[in-house]
């Protein structure tokens, strides 16, 4: 009787395990990593990227059309992409504003999600970020987010999320 009982009870919980093990499995989030091919356009600017997919659709679901020519004007001369530690990042200022106007791309290509930081003039510092996480900040931005108006970048920042209002800088 003891055998059949140390096969009858493993043989009652198997199908409670692999109840358990598909629910797992339909709320498991996707490893497909679709920012990997931008691996290798390191060294670009970013108006090599813009029109690609499904760069291009994530930038605008998550900007809205009228952020993301922000985006790309703020842009507008920018650094090279650069990749460091799985962030790839660019930089950029709108020509002919001093500085006033910016902008920083950042793309974990490790866990797929984009970034997004927008300075405008008077010190309105924006920021998003997809599924409300933030990227590591590589080190040439943190040079470059170092110039801008701080209490309102750490404002940004700290209530980063999809939707993020506008945040102006405290003078």
């Amino acid at each position: 009787m003891i055998a059949r009982r140390t096969i009858v009870l493993p043989l009652l919980l198997l199908p409670l395990l692999s109840i358990e093990s598909n629910a797992q499995l339909r709320h498991k989030p996707s490893k497909a990593k679709t920012l990997d091919y931008l691996s290798t356009k390191a060294g670009l600017g970013p108006w090599d990227i813009w029109k690609t997919q499904p760069l291009r659709n994530r930038l605008i679901a998550l900007l809205g059309s009228e952020q993301f020519q922000t985006l790309q004007m703020n842009m507008d001369p920018a650094d090279p992409l650069k990749t460091s530690n799985g962030v790839m990042s660019s930089g950029g200022n709108r020509a002919h504003l001093g500085g006033e106007e910016e902008g920083v791309l950042l793309l974990d290509l490790n866990d797929d999600v984009i970034e997004v930081l927008i300075l405008n003039r008077g010190g309105v510092v924006r920021a998003w970020a997809e599924h409300n996480s933030s990227v590591p900040i590589p080190p040439t931005i943190r040079e470059r987010l170092n110039q801008w108006p701080q209490a309102a970048l750490h404002q940004a920042l700290a209530s980063l999320n999809h939707q993020a209002d506008p945040i102006s800088n405290p003078k």
